[in-house]
């Protein structure tokens, strides 16, 4: 079976390299036999040869089948691109996107949005439901939050590109004017290492969404992203988004949401303190967790003060500061993905330092009863918090003896 479909294969690619469409269709279609039909890739580039030899109707056909079976899957990226190509193919079809939205919220996570009868105040957000079906469809980050209008809307005016292998989609230093989603195909992060050389830092697969940390924070691009592959992507432009807001106002709460779930789970990877929990338990431990902004000079946490949180510090920086006297000491400055609090809660003592922003800081913040749960469910987060603790201990002490010994001899 494995030479049969090599053979095959070969054979495809020599057929669609010299264009011989007829030839591959017919390879294509003994190789959906030989797989089942269960490789919708093989199915895509079946339609793909139906359109090119001129039989649309019957390309259109596969597509909608295609398109359907993402749907059912939850891959929504993926059924919004299929019924892209179906469009562009038919632009008489366009009330397909509505259909599919439809369909998502009939099978899985579309969030129900009630209309406000005219004169009656409008409900809290708390009240907004959702019609979860479980174990149905996978939840799709972005798009199963939207209602199926906002979800039809979208689809719509999204763009797909379908950049070729080593074809650059960014680079470092563009602005970020775009949000991309892989629907087929791997994309390469590149970055420049102290030498000015470029080097690969990460390889984005299916479903992966990249660029959107640029965007919501109308920054330049930190690295460049390279199609390692024939690939294809969604492109949500600001000016799409700005238009789909425009009519769905409530998209900007659905995309400030899906950003901070983004930049939380991103920090929370890389942490020392969560890094080697599963993406399934950093998603869990993501919805315990709330957002705090700081203004320069604010004294996050105070010395001596029962201690009720723990902080993540997404963005900025922060002084750990004690007191000698009337004299202030600078135990450490710290940054994007550290923390700081934890001594308190784990200990029950009152803290054992302040914590000053000594530049704007977000901060993501846990509770003490959160993070009590949290470490019954896994307590090697526990141990990774003790040998933290002692280090600290370790390196607060031995700044403190430094410090004492300047003043002794009158340096300070």
């Amino acid at each position: 079976m494995a030479e049969d479909k090599a053979a095959l294969v070969e054979r495809i690619q020599k057929y669609l390299a010299k264009g011989d469409w007829v030839s591959a269709l017919a390879e294509l279609q003994k190789l959906n036999v030989l797989l089942k039909g269960q490789d919708l890739r093989v199915k895509m580039k079946i339609a793909e040869v139906l359109a090119r030899t001129g039989k649309k109707e019957d390309a259109i056909a596969e597509y909608m089948e295609v398109a359907d079976e993402y749907a059912e899957k939850g891959f929504m990226a993926q059924a919004i691109a299929v019924n892209k190509l179906i469009v562009k193919l038919d632009p008489s079809m366009e009330d397909i996107h509505n259909k599919l939205a439809k369909l998502q919220g009939e099978r899985g996570f579309i969030p129900e949005v009630t209309a406000v009868p005219k004169g009656q105040v409008e409900a809290p957000k708390e009240e907004v439901k959702e019609t979860v079906k479980k174990g149905e469809v996978p939840k799709a980050p972005l798009f199963s939050d939207l209602t199926a209008d906002e979800l039809a809307y979208l689809s719509q005016k999204v763009n797909v590109l379908q950049p070729p292998a080593g074809s650059v989609i960014f680079s470092e230093g563009d602005s970020g004017e775009s949000i991309f989603i892989i629907t087929h195909g791997e994309v390469k992060i590149l970055s420049k290492d102290s030498k000015g050389k470029e080097v690969e830092v990460a390889r984005l697969k299916e479903g992966d969404f990249f660029g959107e940390f640029a965007y919501f924070s109308n920054s330049k691009r930190q690295a460049s992203a390279v199609a390692a592959v024939d690939t294809e992507i969604l492109e949500l432009t600001k000016g799409i988004l700005s238009d789909v807001a425009e009519k769905h106002p409530r998209i900007n709460e659905v995309l400030l949401r899906f950003y901070k779930d983004r930049v939380a789970d991103k920090l929370m990877a890389t942490s020392q303190l969560f890094r080697d929990f599963s993406a399934k338990d950093r998603s869990e431990i993501l919805h315990k967790l709330s957002f705090q902004t700081f203004e320069p000079g604010t004294l996050i946490i105070q010395e001596e003060c029962p201690g009720d949180y723990l902080y993540l510090i997404k963005s900025g920086k922060a002084d750990v500061m004690t007191w000698r006297g009337d004299q202030e000491m600078l135990l450490a400055t710290i940054g994007e993905g550290e923390f700081f609090g934890e001594i308190s809660l784990v200990t029950g003592a009152p803290r054992t330092a302040s914590v000053r922003a000594r530049s704007a800081v977000e901060a993501m913040r846990l509770s003490k009863t959160d993070l009590d749960e949290i470490a019954s469910k896994h307590p090697k987060i526990k141990k990774v918090i003790d040998e933290i603790i002692k280090k600290r201990v370790e390196d607060t002490i031995k700044t403190v003896l430094e410090m004492k010994k300047l003043w002794e001899n009158g340096l300070v």
